[in-house]
């Protein structure tokens, strides 16, 4: 029980900084209103490790949900089974995002992943990947 807290602590710190560190970066104030930085800071979508933890800290902390815009490098994989999974677990903890993008991930684009879109997408990249007609 003392470690699922502590864990919780730790998720919640993590969270705030990410938030803090994409948010500060765009000179935005630190408040939990709408001009919060809705989208990862270069410097953490650099390491796909840090990007991928800073969408699964969407549900810890005192700023929840802020990201709104999905980085290519949270889903990098070229397997479509591994796609399909990695994109349930990415618009489970950022269901209102804005933006996705896709760099390089051949065809693991697919219908099922298209399907999984959220409604509130305004932006849809993709880059260097051949798309399947059925998407």
């Amino acid at each position: 029980l003392a470690l699922r807290r502590c864990s919780r602590a730790w998720a919640d710190a993590v969270s705030g900084a990410m938030h803090y560190w994409c948010s500060s970066a765009d000179d935005v104030p630190f408040s939990s209103d709408a001009r919060c930085a809705s989208q990862m800071d270069p410097c953490v979508t650099r390491m796909a490790t840090a990007a991928r933890l800073c969408v699964v800290c969407q549900a810890y902390g005192a700023i929840q949900g802020w990201l709104r815009v999905v980085p290519y490098q949270v889903l990098p994989s070229r397997d479509p089974t591994k796609m399909l999974a990695d994109a349930k677990l990415v618009f489970r903890y950022v269901p209102g995002a804005t933006g996705v993008r896709f760099s390089g991930v051949g065809p693991a684009l697919t219908a099922n992943v298209a399907a999984l879109l959220p409604l509130t997408l305004e932006s849809f990249a993709v880059e260097n990947t051949t798309i399947d007609d059925a998407v």
